[in-house]
């Protein structure tokens, strides 16, 4: 799965932003509406609680989140804490990857008077609120985005980035205190 996964996102990265071809003129304008709709005054906190209860589950499994925070920077990015959000959900599908990679795409049900964003598609991006880099580590998929610009594209927030290395299951016992 995870070289599929691999695969799949490079494809993003080449159809969906031109990464090795000619740079699309509304670059520009689409990287500061991005940056914009990132930067609203929301309840990233409900968002991601909102995406769990959205999620799809296998038969029998009885739906669980966690957050965990921790001081140990096991991104290796030189942040000073780490916001860790685990959940037993089936995992991230091509349509969740295509859609987080999107402005206004979303996978959402839909249910505007519930007071969330995320079926207007920028949900996820309110996490840009805390973190400059959210990675993503979901059903082979080990991605990342960034704030700023792709050097490839000239375009943050929502062109997914390919991570070599995970944390490793000892990585997240240890913050457990487990290991």
């Amino acid at each position: 799965m995870a070289e599929s996964a691999k695969q799949h996102v490079d494809q993003i990265r080449r159809t969906k932003f031109s990464i090795g071809g000619a740079e699309n003129s509304l670059t520009e304008d689409l990287r500061q509406a991005v940056k914009n709709l990132s930067a609203k005054d929301v309840h990233f906190l409900m968002e991601l609680i909102q995406n769990a209860e959205d999620n799809e589950y296998p038969e029998g499994v009885d739906p669980s989140l966690e957050c965990v925070i921790t001081s140990e920077d096991i991104t290796a990015t030189g942040a000073p804490a780490t916001l860790l959000i685990f959940n037993n959900e089936r995992g991230f599908s091509e349509k969740n990857i295509e859609s987080i990679s999107s402005v206004g795409r979303s996978t959402k049900k839909g249910n505007r008077t519930r007071g969330y964003i995320g079926e207007k598609g920028i949900g996820f991006k309110s996490v840009f609120l805390i973190t400059s880099q959210p990675y993503i580590f979901s059903n082979g998929y080990q991605i990342r985005f960034n704030e700023a610009p792709c050097s490839h594209c000239s375009l943050g927030y929502i062109v997914p980035e390919w991570v070599e290395q995970q944390p490793s299951l000892v990585d997240i016992q240890r913050i457990y205190g487990l290991g």
